[in-house]
């Protein structure tokens, strides 16, 4: 399932009395799978193709698979197709990008990623499939996927 937000549809719903959005929810199965990728601008890292229509402005919206779980966001579409395809980004390389949490005050004390925060603030399902490797040495780090 992808959703999104465009502007100008059926139903809009007004924002701070300005902007009109409507909500656009589509269905679809996996049809595509690039593991590395499936082109070196769009879609660089690993992603797949879904059989669901997107339509304009949904670009950036979340993926959920069929256990409701976020596996990856809208990264492109062929607009006008009534039934896709559509191309999303996997979450998997943010699980590795180094961040500095600001809330809860005083619970990081420096940089972590999602794949390493507590379990209780962001629980990731089948952890194990991605490993994160960081070099003590030079400070370099990548992430290696456990593909099934």
């Amino acid at each position: 399932m992808i959703a999104g937000v465009r502007h100008g549809t059926a139903d809009p719903v007004e924002i701070d009395g300005a902007t009109a959005l409507s909500m656009m929810v589509a269905l679809g199965i996996v049809t595509g799978r690039f593991d590395l990728g499936r082109d070196r601008v769009m879609l660089p890292g690993p992603a797949i193709e879904v059989d669901c229509p997107a339509l304009g402005g949904m670009s950036g919206g979340p993926a959920f698979n069929e256990d409701g779980f976020l596996v990856g966001l809208l990264t492109s579409s062929l607009e006008g197709e009534p039934d896709g395809p559509a191309f999303l980004s996997l979450i998997w390389p943010a699980l590795g990008h180094r961040l500095t949490p600001i809330w809860p005050t005083g619970l990081y004390k420096g940089p972590t990623s999602l794949l390493e925060m507590n379990r209780l603030l962001c629980a990731i399902e089948r952890s194990q499939a991605v490993e994160f490797i960081r070099d003590d040495r030079t400070g370099a780090s990548r992430i290696v996927y456990h593909l099934q």
